[in-house]
């Protein structure tokens, strides 16, 4: 997968610039107190819940698909990455993949500006790149972005690799959600994901939620502000195990 973080330096140069909470009472919030266009996918978001602190009461929260399993994360001073895999998938050799990325510094950039710059560092490390027009995907007030990019032949990997971003700008922090494909090298001709697939991937990473604690203009799910008030605000990610561990 492309390095964010390696990104989000890049950027940065060019311009120059929990507290414990009851699983059960969390995973009942998350899955039954959304709005009610994102009720319906409740049931397909029943694996782990993550909670991004963007800082300010500022939050971002998202619902991983049942039987995924956090394969990696990484802290530094860009910000923060996390990444699901199929349980029984080996993070190191990963097919497919969920990712969330919280940008601290990334306060003044705009998502399809971001979603641009992608495309930009896909095209350093692939033989070909392909990408779908951005679509502006505003998320509750906040401005956010939504584009498909696929690597025909990652020079590195020497694999195929599709994935479909979403990036919500904050007031406090820049989130980026991601669903991932990797696979054998493919032609512009032949891509090897399913309409279906991207239909699946796009309502998973639009299931997230940026919000702002006691905020009616940015409002976080109904009852949420309880569980966001006991967080350790030192703390930049929360991921509430869908099994209670």
């Amino acid at each position: 997968m492309t390095n964010l973080p390696a990104m989000a330096r890049d950027l940065e140069v060019g311009r120059r610039w929990c507290g414990a909470v009851g699983i059960l009472a969390a995973a009942l919030l998350f899955a039954g107190l959304l709005p009610s266009e994102s009720r319906a996918q409740a049931s397909k978001h029943s694996g782990d819940t993550l909670v991004l602190q963007g800082g300010g009461g500022e939050v971002y929260i998202a619902g991983l698909p049942a039987g995924w399993t956090l394969g990696f994360q990484e802290s530094n001073e860009i910000g923060h990455h996390l990444e699901w895999v199929p349980q029984g998938q080996p993070v190191k050799d990963w097919r497919d993949m969920i990712a969330f990325q919280l940008f601290p510094k990334l306060i003044d950039i705009e998502p399809d500006h971001f979603l641009v710059k992608m495309a930009d560092h896909y095209a350093q490390s692939c033989d070909q790149v392909l990408a779908t027009d951005i679509e502006g995907t505003p998320a509750n007030g906040y401005p956010g972005a939504i584009r498909v990019l696929a690597c025909t032949r990652n020079k590195v990997t020497e694999l195929g690799e599709i994935t479909l971003f979403r990036a919500v700008m904050g007031q406090e922090a820049f989130y980026v959600a991601q669903r991932a494909w990797r696979m054998a090298p493919f032609s512009a001709e032949a891509i090897p994901v399913t309409g279906e697939q991207l239909d699946d991937g796009r309502r998973l990473i639009e299931y997230g939620l940026a919000c702002r604690s006691n905020n009616p203009n940015r409002p976080c799910p109904p009852g949420w502000d309880p569980v966001l008030s006991r967080l350790d605000a030192n703390q930049p990610s929360v991921v509430y195990k869908a099994n209670g561990g």
